[in-house]
């Protein structure tokens, strides 16, 4: 059985790489969506996973109305 996670990020890279090592298996499938005003958008986080296959998307701009 697969299982898909969705992970919505702005910025703590360390704590995003920590999650990423810890989803890596071969049952997962990891999209990262990286907001359009985030410093992370040049990180290069696929090279974190050994297992899992990783997506990220970028330059989306996420707005939230509270």
């Amino acid at each position: 059985m697969k299982h898909a996670y969705m992970i919505m990020a702005h910025h703590e890279p360390m704590l995003l790489s920590y999650l990423i090592k810890k989803l890596d298996h071969s049952d997962n499938d990891i999209y990262i969506h990286i907001d359009k005003k985030s410093f992370l958008k040049d990180e290069d986080f696929s090279s974190l996973c050994e297992k899992s296959k990783i997506y990220i998307a970028k330059d989306n701009n996420v707005v939230y109305n509270l």
